[in-house]
């Protein structure tokens, strides 16, 4: 049932927050990695695990809270999927090796769970197909909007003189006040099941399409700031403004491009939005300069930043259990992405070098594309 434009404003609003909170979180350790790695001598391996951590829990969260979302209520699964999210961002604060950051920021990972298969749910019962894409693109620039300021945030806590667990701190305390929010303001949204929601090929091949994503975006999130630092030369707080660049620049490619696909189909701007991901990633392993970087950034952003929308639009266009369809694929995103997290930690501390690292996660963005385009095809 879709609703009046200022009610579904609020639900936009809340879902806005969610994602921000939500992606400081699990972004956001890609610019604290470093100072953490320092303090607790991780090695490249290790914070890549810890990564790998979220991800796998993430992975088997997400499924049953978007499921959860279809057929219990939206309104409880954000609430208490996100106060356990804040939970573990304080136990994350207080960590003091490397096997507590992984417990811990596991748990942040099973809270996450909730932070983007409901939207689907939401968007499905709200919103008409003609909107979806866009409005999902809004409440998805609230991801950009928190990778922003927790790419911000860890290098102006150091230059104060205060530590990186300050940051985890206030993102626990915001994943509280979100969680009250969505408890108070969100509707239920009870919904009946369907019966066969992940039938056909298409589905699976998306869903591989979106591993594949998820394995690419992995290795620039988690180690740019790393290979800015370690490889070209750059200072901490220019290194985590590459970062920065990629979560702000994504903002345009979240509204714009999303809305591109409610009119042109969501296949072909998908597939064009993927193959910028790899074209970005390809040129800044390539070029290592600090100046161009910035450039290759944006066009990272706006590849990586347009596809995420445009998949959780291509869920609710499926299904009614849309939250339980993308749900789903986000297993494999996540699958994807921890794999590869650990792999490219690994593969860097043998050869020295991230470049072989970031070659690899090009790879797996023209790899996601042409999956797409065989959906295409089917479709």
């Amino acid at each position: 049932m879709h609703r009046g434009i200022g009610e579904s404003g609020t639900y936009v609003g809340i879902a806005f927050m969610v994602l921000l909170v939500t992606f400081a979180l699990r972004y956001g350790y890609g610019v604290v990695a470093k100072p953490m790695a320092t303090e607790l001598s991780l090695s490249n391996e290790q914070v890549g695990a810890i990564a790998s951590a979220y991800f796998l829990i993430y992975a088997a969260s997400t499924p049953i809270a978007g499921f959860l979302a279809d057929v219990v209520s939206v309104r409880a699964i954000l609430a208490g999927f996100m106060a356990m999210m804040g939970f573990g961002s304080f136990l994350t604060a207080s960590c003091g090796d490397f096997y507590s950051c992984v417990l811990a920021y596991a748990l942040v990972g099973a809270g996450s769970g909730a932070g983007w298969a409901p939207m689907a749910t939401l968007s499905r019962r709200v919103l008409p197909r003609s909107r979806r894409g866009l409005t999902l693109g809004i409440i998805d620039s609230g991801s950009s909007v928190g990778f922003f300021m927790a790419s911000l945030l860890p290098p102006l806590l150091l230059e104060g003189g205060y530590s990186w667990r300050l940051s985890w701190i206030i993102w626990g305390i915001l994943s509280l006040i979100v969680a009250i929010a969505a408890a108070t303001s969100m509707p239920g949204m009870r919904g009946g099941q369907h019966l066969s929601p992940l039938r056909g090929s298409k589905v699976w091949i998306i869903a591989a399409s979106y591993m594949m994503f998820g394995s690419a975006l992995a290795i620039p999130l988690t180690f740019v700031v790393k290979f800015g630092v370690e490889e070209m030369g750059m200072v901490y707080a220019a290194a985590a403004m590459i970062a920065a660049t990629i979560a702000l620049s994504s903002i345009p490619g979240k509204i714009a491009i999303s809305h591109v696909s409610d009119r042109y189909g969501r296949h072909r701007i998908l597939a064009t939005s993927l193959l910028l991901l790899a074209v970005g990633i390809a040129l800044t392993a390539t070029f290592r300069s600090p100046m161009t970087s910035y450039i290759f950034a944006i066009m990272i952003g706006l590849g990586y930043g347009g596809a995420i929308p445009i998949y959780a639009a291509m869920a609710a266009d499926t299904s009614e259990m849309a939250g339980t369809v993308l749900g789903m694929w986000t297993v494999f995103f996540s699958l994807g992405y921890a794999t590869t997290s650990w792999a490219a930690g690994r593969l860097t501390d043998i050869v020295g070098s991230y470049i072989p690292s970031f070659i690899l996660a090009a790879g797996l963005a023209c790899t996601a594309a042409l999956l797409i385009l065989v959906a295409r095809i089917l479709h």
